[in-house]
């Protein structure tokens, strides 16, 4: 169960997992209170975490601000191909010289 009472505290303690999220906190002295805490609780974040799903607005992964990146400020600096001749022919010459 996610409500529990540590044996030197007065007050219950709410703990529980919600999508890889730890949600945690003391409540009341009655456990009565705190279940119904709990349940309040868990509604709220199933709430918020459908919210957030329904938005787009959770956490995001470097892949995304890379893409975003590439596509919005990279976008046409480069207008033709960028070749790497120039950059063979150097590699050649510095391996020549060892």
């Amino acid at each position: 169960m996610s409500v529990f009472k540590h044996p030197k505290s007065l007050f219950y303690q709410i703990d529980f997992r919600l999508n890889g999220h730890n949600i945690r906190g003391s409540s009341t002295k009655s456990k009565q209170e705190a279940e119904s805490i709990e349940r309040d609780w868990r509604a709220k974040a199933v709430t918020e975490a459908d919210e957030r799903k329904r938005t787009g607005s959770g956490q995001m992964t470097l892949s995304i601000p890379a893409g975003r990146y590439m596509t919005e400020v990279c976008r046409g600096r480069h207008p033709k191909p960028i070749s790497i001749d120039p950059l063979n022919a150097l590699s050649a010459s510095l391996a020549a010289q060892h």
